[in-house]
């Protein structure tokens, strides 16, 4: 069953932007204040300014297509005299040394817009293309080394654009008027990309400036456009001004790829999956930028928007035109799922809990669990449950905390330490315990986060095994943003402070152990924030070194533990006693499972290398030689059966 519909992308048809725009001027004090928040970078120091240099021409180049070696040498090299002036030009409210690297960038860009032109012309004259996108590499070590280079790497480019969006798997028989079409299409979507570095604009250079140094302070840390500020707020919240569709840029324009339950185009029953939008109220839009597109949908609650659509039907193409009022819609896709699996005289709940999100006014992550809890005690005798967090990023931590405190009902969840060394306790106030039946958390690499405090939680307090990669992501860190607040004028997250476990150890890098290891692909990869450009260090707190309530002041942390943990739960030894049995109980089913070994030669087969050059799919058979079956929640719901066996049968 499912809490809610499908959804994705939706935000791109928003209501209108919030926040005010800026320019050089503004940066000092909003430098300033992202500098004040900062739980480590108080202030535009050598560190800082070598870090923003580098993170710049990243911005301008991440798939290092455009420049080269020779142009960013004298930038990057680090020169005590050089940085000196960047740190005194940004002091004196300057930003001169950054406009010459935007400069840089500029002609980079140019440059490559006109070796694309050429190539392109080569491409669709040439009898054959030959390439081998075994390999491509996913991304380049660095930039090129000179102008052939540069070349290669922009033809690859092409000849890949040409394999993604040609129906034939030979590049030899993609016919010429498609090879035109493609890498038309992949000219224009490129140039949509690189128009926001074009052109003199003071406040494109204060973004840039600000997204650099945010970036600069740690991984964390960023500075957002109003656009893109409005595409988190909208996933943090789950709802949206607009019409409600999804479209997808391909070579022959925009087309609706799904519609909204519930919103508007789903409503009017005219709009069908496939159509291609050709006309915003009477504006032709079909050789537009796909952004262009997307700032042409936009508009504000109760707001008319006239659309027309071609359809085709058999050899036919007709036009569909339809007139829709934007209204706010509340987005159920990334909201909570689950399913049931019958085991003896009940069933066995398997729910997805994909992120933290909270829109204040009743659509939130912990509503919804308990709603699903609700739900499967209806129907039957609900034996235990599996929580899947494995893609699970986090979100709002106060929706972690509430969820956690379903099963850690009087404890303390997480301890928050500021910059200014202050700690704050944090326990859900509720106080009541939600489900205390046996609980499997089933988390991966990619767990992060709010993930990761409910986790550690709940397994610090002995109220749920933990299964899934050796480790989670390790993002331990906390930030203060002004996404979510209307009355904002510019918006960033900013990291403030570290989060502890009730052993006042931080997650930050070493993640949450597994009570017991189920690989998932990810663990295949280099997944996780130690490999993140700029992460804080990981540190434990040895006493409580400040606290509002004078009980906690230079306490330790089993002071602490035995302070808030006014009783004895029977989960606190239970499950975690039963551990070393269920460990070795999966280690067996899965040395004795074909499709798990067959799945874990597969892992073992990613190399690093291989992982960065992979790029062609490979066949069906080749891809999955393990089958589809969703291996690691089978694993999950086994260990769940042997939670519930052995709690039946022995003196656990």
């Amino acid at each position: 069953m499912r809490i809610g519909s499908r959804f994705a992308l939706v935000w791109l048809l928003a209501g209108s932007l919030f926040g005010v725009e800026i320019g050089v001027g503004d940066v000092p004090a909003i430098a300033r204040e992202m500098f004040s928040y900062h739980v480590e970078n108080k202030e535009f120091s050598p560190l800082v300014a070598k870090r923003s240099v580098k993170v710049f021409f990243d911005q301008i180049d991440p798939e290092k297509i455009y420049l080269m070696r020779d142009e960013v040498g004298l930038y990057l090299d680090g020169r005590s005299d050089f940085v000196g002036k960047l740190i005194g030009q940004f002091e004196r409210g300057k930003l001169d040394m950054y406009e010459e690297m935007l400069g840089v960038g500029e002609r980079a860009i140019a440059r490559a817009q006109m070796i694309r032109r050429e190539l392109i012309a080569e491409i669709l004259t040439s009898e054959e293309v030959a390439f081998d996108g075994t390999r491509v590499p996913m991304q380049y070590a660095g930039f090129a080394r000179d102008e052939g280079e540069l070349r290669e790497r922009i033809r690859i480019e092409l000849y890949k654009a040409l394999y993604r969006y040609g129906e034939e798997k030979s590049f030899a028989k993609i016919t010429l008027d498609r090879r035109e079409r493609i890498l038309e299409f992949w000219d224009k979507k490129r140039r949509g990309v690189e128009a926001k570095w074009m052109g003199e604009s003071d406040k494109r250079l204060a973004v840039c400036f600000l997204k650099a140094l945010a970036k600069s302070l740690d991984a964390h840390t960023a500075f957002y456009s109003p656009d893109e500020a409005l595409e988190i707020k909208s996933a943090l919240q789950k709802q949206f001004c607009g019409v409600g569709v999804v479209l997808r840029e391909g070579i022959d324009g925009a087309h609706i790829s799904e519609l909204v339950v519930g919103g508007p185009a789903s409503e009017s029953g005219k709009i069908e999956v496939g159509d291609r939008l050709v006309q915003v109220d009477r504006e032709d839009v079909r050789h537009m930028l796909f952004a262009e597109v997307m700032e042409r949908l936009k508009g504000p609650v109760n707001s008319k928007v006239n659309l027309v659509f071609e359809r085709r039907v058999a050899d036919e193409v007709r036009e569909v035109q339809v007139g829709l009022k934007r209204k706010r819609i509340v987005m159920d896709d990334d909201r909570l799922t689950y399913t049931r699996e019958p085991f003896g005289d009940g069933f066995i709940g398997k729910i997805k809990l994909p992120t933290f999100y909270d829109n204040n006014q009743g659509v939130s992550a912990a509503s919804d669990l308990k709603s699903a809890i609700r739900a499967l005690k209806k129907e039957g005798d609900l034996q235990g449950i599996v929580i899947d967090m494995r893609s699970n990023s986090g979100g709002f931590l106060s929706q972690a905390i509430k969820v956690a405190g379903m099963f850690v009902p009087k404890g303390v969840i997480v301890i928050a330490k500021y910059a200014n060394d202050e700690i704050q306790y944090s326990r859900d106030a509720d106080g009541k315990m939600f489900y205390n039946g046996p609980v499997v958390l089933l988390t991966s690499r990619a767990s992060a986060s709010a993930t990761e405090i409910v986790a550690q939680a709940i397994k610090d307090y002995g109220a749920a095994v933990i299964v899934g990669d050796e480790r989670t992501y390790g993002k331990g860190s906390m930030q203060h943003q002004t996404i979510t607040d209307d009355s904002a004028r510019h918006f960033y997250k900013v990291t403030v402070g570290r989060y502890y476990t009730i052993s006042g150890t931080s997650t930050q890098i070493k993640g949450v152990e597994a009570d017991i290891v189920v690989p998932t692909i990810l663990s295949a990869f280099n997944v996780g924030e130690r490999y993140l450009q700029f992460p804080i260090d990981h540190d434990q707190l040895e006493f409580a070194l400040v606290g509002k309530d004078s009980r906690f002041r230079r306490r330790s942390f089993d002071e602490l533990r035995q302070l808030f943990a006014l009783h004895s739960q029977r989960s606190d030894s239970v499950w975690k006693r039963m551990i070393p049995q269920l460990a070795a109980n999966s280690a067996f089913r899965l040395k004795h499972d074909l499709n798990y070994q067959a799945f874990m030669k597969k892992v073992d087969s990613v190399s690093e290398n291989e992982a960065q050059i992979c790029y062609l799919p490979q066949k069906k058979k080749e891809r999955f030689p393990h089958g589809k079956e969703d291996l690691q929640m089978n694993e999950s719901v086994n260990i769940l059966k042997d939670m519930i066996r052995l709690k039946a049968v022995s003196n656990y």
